[in-house]
């Protein structure tokens, strides 16, 4: 039989900048099963989109910083972060299984903007494709993420 806890989620608010001052931030209570991860109470309370990278902890992406609580890191952490990051209380999402009350920050690393092929110009001038109708595909092979856009090489879109 698991327990439940309050963890409370600090968030800070869109176009406050990047300090966490008070009068910046949104508090949200949540219920969280000690037998789940952090990253599975976060998606179950639509608080984040996406699991990443399924748990594993490779993307490095589900960071979070413990305020008050703080829990002992896994071995995995351990290799992700430095010691000031973990003293200053850095933990994965998809690894952090509180068994206590707490207070953390959400500090996500946002996946970045990914244009691709965004200019028919600078494509024409490397490839010869006047008179010909077809497409063209990039793809980007990432180690969590594949991106992929494909172009109409007649009108450009």
């Amino acid at each position: 039989m698991s327990d439940t806890i309050q963890i409370t989620i600090l968030q800070q608010d869109a176009g406050s900048g990047s300090d966490m001052r008070p009068e910046s931030q949104q508090e949200i209570n949540v219920t969280h099963d000690t037998s789940e991860t952090l990253m599975s109470t976060l998606l179950k309370n639509q608080l984040v989109c996406g699991d990443f990278c399924g748990g594993t902890g490779k993307c490095q992406r589900c960071r979070v910083r413990f305020l008050e609580a703080t829990q002992l890191p896994t071995n995995t952490e351990r290799i992700v972060f430095t010691p000031d990051e973990l003293r200053q209380g850095y933990r994965l999402a998809c690894m952090a299984r509180p068994k206590n009350s707490c207070v953390i920050c959400l500090d996500f690393i946002q996946s970045r903007k990914m244009d691709i092929v965004t200019d028919m110009m600078v494509l024409s001038e490397k490839v010869d494709c006047k008179g010909q109708i077809g497409y063209i595909i990039a793809v980007d092979l990432g180690t969590t993420t594949i991106a992929m856009q494909l172009m109409d090489l007649e009108s450009g879109h």
